[in-house]
């Protein structure tokens, strides 16, 4: 796997993670956090790999 592959891994294993726990805790707060921590994680990996 190449440097881009093993980002999307850890990327998807970190999503897949903070996934459990946000469904877990289960507070609106902390899914609106998740989610817009995703946001900008995700798009910066983006802008990361395309540059």
């Amino acid at each position: 796997m190449d440097r881009t592959e093993r980002g999307t891994v850890a990327l998807l294993g970190g999503y897949l993670v903070t996934l459990a726990v946000a469904y877990a805790f289960d507070e609106v707060v902390i899914w609106l956090v998740w989610a817009i921590l995703m946001v900008a994680l995700s798009g910066s990996a983006m802008m990361w790999y395309n540059r």
